[in-house]
């Protein structure tokens, strides 16, 4: 092989293990987004649930507050 096509792939392997690298640390930082993502999902979901509770038994008193009063 000439010095010339040597030098070339020289400098597109190191290009390629350059950009692999900031896909790497790319894949990382999307992974601990997803992680965090996923927490507060479950996060949302339980204080989700739990006004929806507060609001069903709202719902109750009020509704025996009515029969009450009738």
């Amino acid at each position: 092989m000439s010095s010339k096509l040597l030098k070339s792939l020289e400098e597109r392997t190191n290009e390629l293990a350059y950009r692999f690298e900031q896909l790497k640390g790319s894949h990382v930082r999307l992974q601990s987004d997803h992680l965090l993502l996923l927490e507060e999902k479950d996060r949302l979901l339980e204080h989700n649930r739990l006004a929806r509770e507060k609001i069903e038994s709202m719902i109750k008193r009020l509704k025996l507050m009515e029969q009450s009063h009738d």
